[in-house]
């Protein structure tokens, strides 16, 4: 199987081959990553040990930094602003319902408010089309009162002729009396 004439024969009728050569090589990496983690603690335990055993605060110091991680920095940035992130979102939640919640009251008040213009326009209409009415029979009532004062004179005068052609009439005071009540009723 590992002959040039079959290893190529499987490239062409075979081409999964190499991508299964990709996955070994990514696992192979994440094998590196985890025994690089035991690495660094190994060369820790080590360098604390001596540290220990020559009393020395430098070689302590030294493993402080090798246990360390390097990215734990960047891990704590992007942690922080994932967090800071997330509240922020919750904020903008928070203020678009606030909104939408508004902006839904101030269209019901806006269709309430349209509602009583519309009432209001029509009463309005109402009490105008009344006051025209009113005013028609106002005037009707100024005229026919201006004919009744007109002809009112005429009656005084022809009540006074009345009066004067009783009084003629008249010769005992029983009888004026009694012409006088009759005149005043009229």
């Amino acid at each position: 199987m590992t002959s040039p004439a079959v290893t190529g024969h499987a490239e062409t009728y075979l081409p999964g081959a190499a991508l299964v050569q990709v996955k070994k090589t990514a696992f192979a990496l994440l094998r590196k990553e985890v025994s690089n983690h035991d690495a660094r603690s190994r060369a820790a335990a080590y360098l604390q040990a001596n540290s220990q055993r020559m009393v020395s605060h430098y070689l302590l110091v030294m493993a402080e930094h090798v246990t360390a991680d390097p990215f734990a920095k960047v891990k704590k940035m992007i942690k922080d602003l994932i967090v800071k992130l997330m509240e922020q979102a919750n904020e903008e939640a928070d203020q678009h319902a606030y909104c939408t919640s508004e902006l839904a009251t101030n269209k019901q008040t806006r269709d309430n408010k349209g509602a009583e213009v519309e009432d209001l326009t029509a009463k309005a209409d109402q009490l105008t089309a009344e006051a025209a009415q009113l005013a028609a029979e106002i005037t009707d009532l100024s005229d026919s009162s201006r004919r009744s004062r007109d002809s009112r004179p005429r009656q005084l005068r022809s009540g006074q002729r009345i009066r004067r052609q009783m009084k003629k009439r008249c010769q005992t005071p029983k009888k004026h009396k009694l012409l006088w009540s009759k005149l005043s009723r009229c």
